[in-house]
């Protein structure tokens, strides 16, 4: 067990010697990466957890752990393959991985939140901003006066690699005809938000994120008055990549439909201006 005050990492003991011998920060890595996203969102899954069952312990951090079987899935704790924990470019630690994880439990498992209410089996955004809040770690992180230079280099690279293949993805979808699929779990999403990024900078995603709420008043827009339990499930494709182009539109304060439908983006007006409206105020305040 490799404890830091963040996390506790349950791997085999070459992996732990590997990572803090490349980085002998690795630990401090970790702290930083977990606590911008906390600061982000507001609330952790972990302490998500202890309210849903109070005989667990009242613990702040999260886990890893080993799983032989997989790349790496989120959850208590995120599992780890060995060759995805160490699937860097450079061979390191995968820190875009070990955020994008994180990011997973940030976006979809705190209660004051209903992102997977509103991206329900669309992959294309729920995974694409698991690594947009896997990137605002890697962000504080480059910033952070604690974290050695070598470790910023592979952090840097790292996730450098993963914006090239988001902005390479997003050039394909724009030489494209296809209809927009959200079920995909592709890099898409990802491409998307760093061009809005080129154009308003990233401060953005502190707004962005907000749209996340559990608020009846986003979920009516979507279901109608008086929605079933389920409503989630009946929100189309279409009503979808509305609420995400208003919610970036909101995010930066500017309406953007006309740049989604170029993405082909099925962009409703009447359902968008009443979301982008309402969001625009709504995003002044925290989580």
């Amino acid at each position: 067990v490799f404890k830091t005050a963040q996390w506790r990492l349950f791997l085999p003991t070459e992996w732990l010697t590997t990572a803090m011998g490349r980085f002998p920060d690795f630990g401090q890595a970790l702290d930083v990466g977990r606590v911008a996203q906390k600061q982000l969102m507001g609330w952790t899954y972990a302490e998500t957890w202890n309210l849903w069952d109070a005989n667990q312990p009242a613990v702040p951090w999260e886990s890893i752990a080993e799983d032989p079987n997989t790349c790496a899935y989120n959850g208590n704790p995120i599992g780890f393959g060995r060759g995805c924990f160490f699937n860097g470019s450079d061979g390191g630690p995968w820190w875009p991985a070990i955020f994008h994880e994180l990011g997973h439990n940030s976006q979809s498992l705190v209660d004051r939140i209903m992102y997977g209410d509103l991206t329900y089996g669309a992959g294309l955004y729920g995974e694409g901003d698991a690594n947009l809040l896997g990137r605002w770690s890697g962000q504080v992180l480059l910033a952070d006066p604690t974290i050695q230079a070598a470790t910023k280099a592979s952090i840097r690279r790292q996730f450098d690699d993963n914006a090239l293949t988001a902005t390479n993805r997003l050039a394909q979808w724009e030489a494209q005809t296809t209809a927009l699929d959200d079920r995909n779990g592709d890099w898409l999403w990802e491409g998307i938000h760093l061009k809005i990024a080129e154009q308003f900078g990233t401060a953005y995603f502190q707004r962005y994120v907000r749209a996340w709420r559990r608020d009846n008043a986003v979920r009516d827009m979507l279901a109608g008055a008086n929605p079933p339990g389920d409503w989630y499930t009946h929100v189309t494709v279409q009503q979808r990549a509305t609420f995400m182009a208003a919610a970036v539109s909101a995010a930066v304060r500017q309406d953007l439909r006309s740049q989604f439908r170029g993405w082909r983006f099925p962009v409703d007006d009447a359902l968008f201006q009443s979301l982008f409206d309402y969001l625009q105020t709504a995003m002044n305040y925290p989580l």
